[in-house]
């Protein structure tokens, strides 16, 4: 079974059941409940997508239906309404979120620490000049 057909026949209550621990499941089912009532203009099959993507991504912190509500307008707002557009923007976004993360600089790298201590020893110096001038 391919991606696609997961979740154009996966239920929101199996996917939930099964990705979630029973304490998780009660917090949040309300929620799934009311979004899932809401007519959203998409088939259930990117509902699907989205609350997939709504539990894998907030792992611990879980979610709530405005969180579920926002990424549905995100999905929409980027043209994604259908399972085939859903999926490739849920790989394109973990694709630039890695490399959100590989560009992000060091901030205490070597470099960066021996200018914070080259800094130091400067400042000091002019302290030290500004005392033996007075």
């Amino acid at each position: 079974m391919t991606r696609h057909e997961m979740f154009e026949r996966v239920t929101p209550d199996t996917m939930i059941k099964s990705l979630l621990r029973e304490d998780q499941i009660k917090i949040v089912e309300r929620d799934v409940e009311a979004f899932l009532k809401e007519d959203h203009k998409l088939p259930s099959a990117v509902l699907n997508v989205i609350l997939f993507l709504a539990i894998i991504t907030t792992k611990e912190k879980l979610f709530n239906v405005v969180y579920l509500r926002k990424v549905t307008e995100t999905f929409k707002k980027e043209g994604a309404i259908t399972v085939a557009v859903a999926l490739k923007k849920i790989e394109k976004d973990f694709e630039n979120s890695k490399q959100r993360a590989r560009n992000e600089p060091d901030w205490m790298n070597d470099r960066y620490m021996k200018k914070l201590t080259d800094m130091g020893e400067n400042k000091g110096e002019k302290n030290e000049k500004r005392i033996i001038c007075r």
